[in-house]
């Protein structure tokens, strides 16, 4: 029997977050049928007849998360390094000093592609949105897993760089921005609903700043005529917002919707600097209001910024506001549940109010939000028609006793720890809370050398020619074992 005549019943679950009335429910006891890459029903009564039975042990079934915005060719890299840092002069953000030291050559790119498709499904991820440049032997490498993807190539018209640690600055290509956005359409063309309908392609002209208006807008006529969606980095440094207002006299969001660079089809990613943000203020626009006119959407990476001391003013107000958010994990860890959570509590520290970023909001942005940003009304909901992506958590563990709200105790305090099953497309990916096929133990002993190699590269590519020890000091000092000890 075909995977697409495949009748899988879902049974023995304590609660199931099923899609009615416009929203999420909880329903206890429910079932849940699956039919080939399809859920065909949830509810109580049994089906008839089925092939395959998954046993959910008392668990919780959810939608699978939707990561809106995502970097795996350099998340498992940085991991020890990015932490406890930030510019001062660059208003805490690590783009302009740290980031470009991390860059690693091609082949360690592919290893870290490979470590962190495996993360990201372990934490319940079954749709991700990568953004960078890539190439088929990339695409395969991640459609391979089994993952559902959307592929943003990205390109742009400039990079930044800082010579001084002083002074942002900025090398301009034009023609490369445009060879980038043809290479774009080409890509879509080639392989947007490859892989059963897995793969998507979108086009990301990278960031605000570093895109002129004619790219911005050339990419506005591709992506209409392509139908395709555009992802673009904005507002994510006070820098970046300070650079665009004098450059167009705009904000970044402002500046952006001149271009055409605004509506349902387009989300920001990041934007925590919009003009009223206490770092910016700015009184002469309403950032928030323009993005929920539109219908823009903003894809919040709430722990990248939160570990540099900055955060979103607030992820509460923004939905109060109107505009649509999703979440995504930008960089390390790679863990939509962890995002959640962040979203939750940085929003009730900004606001000051227990009551404001609560579960149930991180949890409809982790999936009904990126739905919405993607135009997908089959995805992150579980309801007749939708896609078998499905996580199942484990409730019968000390992480989620006693249980009363399923939401908040996975989000608070169950985290990704707690998730056994992971569906995509109506393949069980996550198995007993592994990857199927995946050889975890090779996978981080590669990323370890991949680590080492950029460490020692440091120098080369930092302004300064700093250590990676001089940019990033050991939480402790680290001794070594002494000449001829057992440990040596």
């Amino acid at each position: 029997m075909s995977r697409q005549q495949k009748r899988v019943l879902i049974e023995n679950a304590r609660y199931v977050v099923a899609y009615e009335g416009g929203q999420h429910r909880l329903l206890e006891n429910a079932l849940v049928a699956l039919e080939g890459n399809t859920v065909a029903y949830v509810g109580w009564e049994r089906p008839a007849a089925v092939d395959e039975s998954i046993d959910a042990r008392g668990g919780l079934v959810m939608p699978g998360f939707i990561n809106m915005h995502c970097h795996m060719n350099c998340a498992p890299n940085e991991k020890g390094f990015l932490e406890d840092r930030g510019s001062s002069k660059f208003y805490m953000s690590g783009l302009y000093e740290y980031l470009p030291v991390t860059y690693v050559s091609y082949e360690d790119e592919l290893e870290a592609y490979r470590f962190s498709v495996v993360e990201l499904l372990k934490g319940g991820t079954t749709t991700v949105f990568q953004i960078d440049p890539w190439n088929q032997e990339i695409l395969e490498t991640i459609a391979s897993s089994g993952i559902r993807v959307y592929m943003g190539y990205g390109y742009k018209s400039g990079g930044w760089y800082t010579d001084d640690g002083n002074q942002v600055r900025y090398r301009w290509d034009e023609e490369a921005g445009k060879k980038g956005l043809r290479r774009a359409a080409e890509l879509f063309g080639q392989y947007n609903g490859a892989y059963d309908g897995r793969v998507n392609v979108a086009l990301c002209p990278m960031q605000v700043d570093t895109c002129t208006p004619e790219l911005l807008k050339a990419t506005r006529e591709v992506a209409s005529e392509l139908g395709a969606r555009v992802h673009i980095h904005a507002g994510q440094a006070v820098t970046e917002f300070q650079e665009i207002m004098h450059r167009h006299g705009m904000t970044p969001a402002e500046f952006l919707h001149s271009c055409g660079i605004s509506g349902p089809d387009v989300t920001y990613g990041h934007y925590i600097f919009p003009n009223d943000h206490p770092w910016c203020v700015y009184k002469g626009g309403d950032d928030l209001g323009l993005m929920a006119e539109t219908g823009t959407s903003v894809a919040h990476c709430p722990w990248v910024f939160g570990r540099r001391g900055i955060i979103m003013e607030s992820f509460d107000r923004y939905l109060r506001r109107g505009v649509n958010m999703c979440l995504g994990t930008d960089t390390f860890p790679q863990d939509m549940v962890a995002e959640m959570r962040w979203a939750a509590v940085l929003s009730k520290v900004a606001e000051g109010d227990p009551q404001r970023g609560t579960a149930a909001q991180a949890f409809n942005a982790a999936t009904l939000g990126g739905a919405k940003a993607l135009g997908r009304d089959d995805l992150g909901r579980i309801c007749s028609g939708a896609k078998a992506d499905i996580v199942i958590a484990d409730c019968d563990t000390m992480l989620m006793r006693p249980l009363r709200d399923p939401i908040k105790a996975f989000i608070y305090t169950g985290g990704s720890r707690v998730i056994r099953t992971v569906i995509v497309d109506g393949q069980v990916l996550v198995a007993d809370g592994a990857v199927v096929g995946a050889d975890e133990v090779e996978l981080w002993s590669k990323i370890q050398q991949v680590g080492d190699r950029m460490l020692a590269n440091v120098p080369n590519r930092d302004w300064a020619q700093r250590t990676h020890l001089e940019m990033s000091p050991m939480s402790f000092p680290t001794v070594a074992p002494p000449a001829g000890s057992a440990g040596e």
